[in-house]
């Protein structure tokens, strides 16, 4: 199963009304440019028309499959919908991720908003329904700490993200005083953070690292060395960078407070 969240048009229109600006073409436009002649009246008007719209969100949904005897399409809630979908056996991850990305598509095209589809794994029997469905909610909130531009979250492919996710915060602190013993990564400024963050994207090489930040291959080796300083990690060693990258991603994870879906 999969689900399909996303925020309604009319809620875009709020957060524009808030910060005082909307055009009646555009849905949003510059700050300030609100025209004086829209009545209270008019924009709840305009509010409703919106709301009769986005109550159509799983008719458009379930238009994309319309055999209602094996694909079942579900309203959670005012910003979430649940896809049931039978599959063929040989249906590999990648048809999922295809078919994921054409829901999101009809429906941010629909909406004029933005869609993200959480993919929970393949069952075999409706007893395991549950569980693929909380699967496919978590696989949202884990994007939503560590991966916010993906649109198409699928359970089977959060990797690390999955465990720290289902962590205790009592550990993960306890963890992060650990491996910061000698320091605090809040010591470290957004410069180099983001130096470690293209460190490990090209795969701890520091010269490619360094022709990357376009800077030269001292600065970034002085860079390593303050970072070793402060918490006693070389980054340059493979165990080390894995320590940090994991701690990097439980201070995310704790500064989120994510919602959790247990598992039972």
């Amino acid at each position: 199963s999969c689900v399909i969240s996303y925020k309604h048009l009319w809620f875009n229109l709020l957060d524009c009304l808030k910060d005082n600006s909307y055009d009646d073409d555009q849905g949003c436009s510059s700050k300030g440019n609100i025209r004086t002649e829209y009545t209270v009246k008019e924009v709840w008007d305009h509010l409703n028309d919106d709301q009769t719209a986005c109550s159509d969100k799983d008719d458009i949904v379930q238009n994309l499959f319309p055999d209602k005897s094996k694909d079942f399409v579900i309203n959670i809630n005012e910003v979430e919908i649940a896809l049931v979908k039978e599959i063929k056996p040989d249906t590999e991850s990648r048809d999922l991720e295809k078919l994921a990305s054409s829901i999101s598509d009809t429906l941010s095209s629909e909406f004029y908003t933005h869609c993200v589809v959480g993919i929970g794994t393949t069952v075999t029997g409706i007893k395991d329904l549950a569980r693929s469905f909380k699967e496919a909610q978590s696989a949202l909130e884990v994007a939503k700490v560590f991966d916010t531009d993906r649109t198409i979250v699928s359970y089977d492919n959060l990797g690390i993200a999955r465990l720290i996710y289902q962590l205790p915060t009592t550990l993960c602190e306890m963890f992060l005083k650990e491996v910061f013993k000698r320091g605090s990564i809040e010591s470290l400024d957004q410069e180099t953070l983001f130096t470690i963050q293209r460190f490990f994207e090209n795969n701890l090489n520091v010269s490619e690292t360094s022709r990357k930040l376009f800077v030269h291959r001292n600065t970034l080796v002085y860079r390593l060395e303050k970072i070793k300083k402060l918490t006693g990690l070389d980054l340059r060693e493979f165990e080390d960078a894995i320590v940090f990258k994991v701690a990097l991603m439980v201070k995310k994870y704790l500064n989120a407070s994510p919602t959790k879906y247990w598992f039972g």
